[in-house]
């Protein structure tokens, strides 16, 4: 398998795997290939060779398991040694990503489509802290699983987003899926597009989710497909976006019409990102505007008090930090800001 798999890059060039049912197989395999393949390419020159899994389970832990060092006892180890007659150890490293389906069933499904408090996706990236890998993968990318989770709003193994909102009307099946993809690309991790997500397909389980994209005549004029352009140009054009750490500055319980019901908020600077800073509100609350605020408590940023924060999606909101330091902004039911500051702000991005 090693020299099928690795024969392919050699031949192409590629930049990494999407390798499919990895829970289905033993996990001595998956130490014994990743550490192969990437000792194999890295002989040639190919670096920063990315693998990552589909484990198609919402359980966190498990999703994280495979992207653990996950060092085998002494008596696993001699018997996988044993398989290893090339004289190389065998180590606990794994995959360097697996798809985020925690992810997908808890914010994705019960957050973004059917409006359940946000305070469950701050609980789910607290525990991937824990369930996740925390070091590289010994000539991997280079970067821990925990900071690069695949961010997913629907693919293959299950039904389109809007399928689950068929009964609802266009115009509002939209706004919903434009949310939920704002926040993908916002994430920190790798933002994963499935085809036809940006054609507004809508089929169900497999095999409806796999319609023929060549039937859309490729619309680039399509909403959807628009508003995917300007988020990769906005991902892009911000350091945050893509090396920034994440810190959540708001969640809540709330889910009815208290003030703050629906809003989710996090914060991206440091790590790689250099002096980059952005700052995401979510209001995933259907029906009214919602802001980070409850009773005497606000959101608290880092950004220093006066700073003028813009919107870098385009839509010319500004904010200013409070001397408190806290941002107050209304977002409207379903809507997205994702703030930079006005010295960094680029119009071109959108």
């Amino acid at each position: 398998m090693v020299d099928i798999y690795a024969g392919w890059i050699e031949r192409t060039n590629a930049d990494g795997f999407r390798i499919d049912t990895v829970k289905h197989v033993e996990r001595e395999f998956w130490r014994y290939f990743t550490q192969r393949v990437r000792t194999r390419l890295a002989d040639q020159g190919k670096t920063n060779f990315l693998m990552f899994g589909e484990v198609f389970d919402g359980r966190d832990d498990l999703l994280g398991s495979f992207t653990k060092r996950d060092l085998p006892s002494d008596e696993e180890l001699d018997r996988e040694l044993g398989c290893a007659t090339d004289g190389q150890p065998i180590t606990g490293d794994q995959l360097d990503s697996v798809f985020y389906f925690s992810q997908y069933f808890q914010a994705i499904r019960d957050v973004f489509q059917f409006a359940q408090s946000t305070d469950r996706i701050e609980r789910l990236w607290a525990e991937r802290q824990n369930n996740w890998g925390t070091e590289p993968m010994a000539l991997g990318i280079g970067h821990a699983p925990v900071d690069i989770p695949v961010n997913f709003v629907d693919n293959h193994d299950v039904a389109r987003f809007l399928f689950e909102l068929r009964d609802r009307p266009r115009k509002e099946q939209q706004q919903l899926l434009h949310n939920a993809l704002v926040f993908t690309f916002m994430l920190q991790g790798i933002p994963c597009l499935y085809y036809g997500t940006e054609q507004d397909f809508d089929g169900g389980n497999d095999p409806a989710n796999r319609e023929r994209l060549w039937d859309t005549g490729f619309d680039t004029g399509h909403p959807t497909f628009k508003l995917v352009q300007k988020l990769i140009r906005v991902r892009s054009a911000y350091p945050a976006l893509r090396y920034g750490d994440t810190k959540v500055v708001w969640s809540t319980e709330h889910a009815g019409d208290e003030a703050d019901a629906g809003i989710f908020a996090f914060e991206r600077f440091g790590n790689d990102a250099g002096g980059s800073y952005a700052l995401a509100v979510f209001n995933t609350h259907q029906s009214k505007p919602s802001n980070p605020r409850d009773g005497d408590r606000g959101m608290e940023v880092v950004a220093p008090p006066g700073t003028p924060l813009v919107d870098a999606l385009g839509s010319g909101t500004t904010v200013t930090v409070a001397e408190d330091g806290t941002v107050d902004v209304s977002v409207a039911p379903v809507g997205a800001y994702v703030f930079v500051p006005q010295a960094e702000y680029k119009p071109s991005a959108f």
